[in-house]
């Protein structure tokens, strides 16, 4: 199996989200695994520097475990 992760980015109305979510689950159906709505974050990374801090490391955890798996990977033969 192949999992893929997108971020679309629509309209702020749940009219708007209620349509997409509902034309993405006719055509894939079961095949969703996550449905995810992401927070705006935005107006918060800008004021907070702790926020920023945060945001800061996990981007970097993140990196560092697609480069681990990444390297495991190529160990599995």
């Amino acid at each position: 199996m192949r999992k893929i992760n997108i971020t679309i980015e629509i309209e702020d109305t749940d009219a708007m989200e209620y349509a997409l979510e509902k034309e993405l689950r006719e055509m894939l159906g079961e095949s969703i695994v996550s449905y995810t709505k992401l927070l705006n974050d935005s107006q918060l990374h800008k004021e907070d520097h702790h926020y920023r801090m945060i945001c800061t490391k996990l981007k970097a955890a993140k990196r560092t475990k697609y480069e681990y798996f990444n390297k495991k990977r190529g160990d599995i033969k």
